[in-house]
């Protein structure tokens, strides 16, 4: 099966990082004196958080085997920051130094950051804290006293094109003229979403259908299909539930999700009272990003709560 582009293309060294050119040069620096052992890497979804994240393991010396990820929007206790904790205190057999990457931290609860302070103030030799979020101001003051602060914003409609045009020729994609203007207009300074946007958009024979499949990225019918779902007043069993989760898999998540929140904010604007419970809830459970490295997990699970959730109801 042919690699998503967004994957495909997704730096691995600082150098092939295209923009955040500021914050890479004191991250360098950081690492350089390895004066930090905790970092916080802000910005809206898309940006690359977690790709600069990772890069910044490998540049302190952590190798695969010395990478743990972790999705801060499922493990968020107190129990499980415990246990993550203990995971840092813990010396690897396979490599001598070690990173934990906590994705969409600022969903942890207050409890379980309180239960890793010691942890990231006094970390074992060669271990490393990384946390990425959308929403800096949820993370715990505590926290990101203790973190180097990378704040990462939107990329240029010029970064976006400079990078679809290299992957246009690379990949030797041959689109409609006007083509890489109209994605990196829509992709809001967003690298990932250009590419998803790109992929789509790779058979296009006329601008027609390139804005078709920017809207097919935005408005998958597949996606629309389990937003009904959610919504059918029919008692829906689990295995009609996977059905639909079971093509959305093969996809990426962070996709996903950005139509079924816009496919429930139009619904809440125009729902009577008596509906608009159901899709707050709805929106609450599908409303912060998912971890960039995650193949479905995060769906199933928000799929499963709902699902639980009316069952109870």
């Amino acid at each position: 099966m042919t690699e998503a582009l967004h994957l495909k293309y997704r730096p691995q060294t600082f150098e092939q990082v295209i923009g955040h050119d500021a914050q890479i040069e004191a991250l360098m620096k950081v690492i350089k004196r390895k004066s930090s052992h905790a970092f916080l890497f802000i910005g809206p979804s898309g940006v690359g958080k977690t790709t600069l994240a990772r890069i910044t393991a490998r540049e302190l010396g952590v190798t695969d085997a010395g990478m743990h990820e972790i999705d801060g929007a499922t493990f968020t206790s107190v129990d499980d920051m415990r246990e993550i904790g203990r995971l840092a205190t813990f010396k690897s057999l396979l490599a001598s130094s070690k990173a934990i990457l906590v994705d969409e931290c600022h969903r942890v609860s207050a409890q379980g950051f309180d239960s890793l302070l010691k942890a990231i103030e006094e970390p074992p030799p060669n271990t490393y804290w990384l946390f990425c979020t959308t929403e800096a101001a949820k993370v715990k003051e505590t926290i990101r006293t203790r973190c180097t602060i990378v704040n990462l914003k939107p990329l240029s409609r010029a970064q976006v094109k400079d990078v679809l045009h290299r992957v246009t020729n690379e990949e030797g994609l041959k689109i409609p003229k006007g083509a890489v203007d109209l994605i990196a207009t829509e992709a809001n300074g967003s690298i990932r979403q250009a590419l998803v946007m790109l992929d789509q958009a790779r058979d296009a024979r006329d601008l027609n259908d390139v804005a078709d499949a920017i809207e097919s990225a935005i408005d998958d019918p597949k996606v629309i299909e389990l937003c009904r779902w959610f919504i059918d007043p029919r008692p829906n069993t689990w295995e009609r539930a996977m059905e639909l989760c079971g093509p959305l898999m093969e996809q990426g998540s962070e996709s996903v999700r950005n139509v079924v929140c816009a496919y429930f904010l139009k619904a809440l604007v125009a729902a009577k009272e008596n509906r608009a419970a159901a899709y707050l809830a709805i929106l609450q459970e599908f409303a912060d990003p998912w971890p960039s490295q995650d193949r479905g997990a995060a769906l199933v699970l928000a799929v499963g709560r709902l699902f639980y959730a009316r069952r109870r109801g």
